[in-house]
C-alpha cells in the first residue's frame, strides 16, 4: 500500500464509449492523473468519492500504473 496525496476531481471520462461516465480522478501535484476505485465496485459513477470532489486528500491504496487506476483502501481530507 502507498500513501498518495492529491486533489479529487469528478469528471466525465471515456466519452463516446460504453464506459462513458462520471469518474473520480486523483490529480497529483506532478500533474499525474489516476482514476479512483474501490475493490468490488465499478469506477464509473462511484458515489463514495463524490463527497471529496475538489478537496485535497490522502489516499491509502495501490497504484495500477498500466491502467492509471488507484485501488483505494482509505481516503481522507487533509
Amino acid at each position: 500500500m502507498e500513501e498518495i496525496i492529491g486533489t479529487v476531481h469528478l469528471q466525465v471520462s471515456n466519452v463516446g464509449s460504453k464506459s462513458e461516465g462520471l469518474y473520480a480522478h486523483l490529480v497529483l501535484e506532478s500533474g499525474d492523473d489516476y482514476i479512483l476505485y474501490q475493490a468490488g465496485h465499478l469506477a464509473m459513477e462511484e458515489a463514495y468519492f463524490k463527497a471529496f470532489d475538489g478537496q485535497q486528500v490522502k489516499v491509502l491504496g495501490e497504484i495500477e500504473p498500466e491502467m492509471n487506476y488507484i485501488r483505494v483502501e482509505n481516503i481522507q481530507t487533509i
